[in-house]
């Protein structure tokens, strides 16, 4: 998927503050394929998480905001 799909599928959700709800839906499918591991927390943060399998292996943390 390119850079401006993933984008417009983002823009195209209903997510004001507090219903990020189909944002983070769209988010978890965009993840998916890049990580190994995605899931929501109780707060609504969408968590990707890549094992690479060195120990001691750095990570990335990427945050943006998914309402509107």
């Amino acid at each position: 998927m390119d850079m401006r799909h993933a984008l417009e599928k983002l823009c195209a959700c209903t997510a004001p503050s507090g219903f990020e709800n189909a944002s983070a839906t769209v988010a978890q499918e965009l993840l998916r394929p890049l990580v190994d591991e995605v899931s929501v927390d109780r707060m609504g943060n969408v968590i990707g998480i890549r094992r690479c399998g060195k120990p001691g292996a750095k990570l990335l943390l990427l945050d943006a905001h998914l309402d509107e």
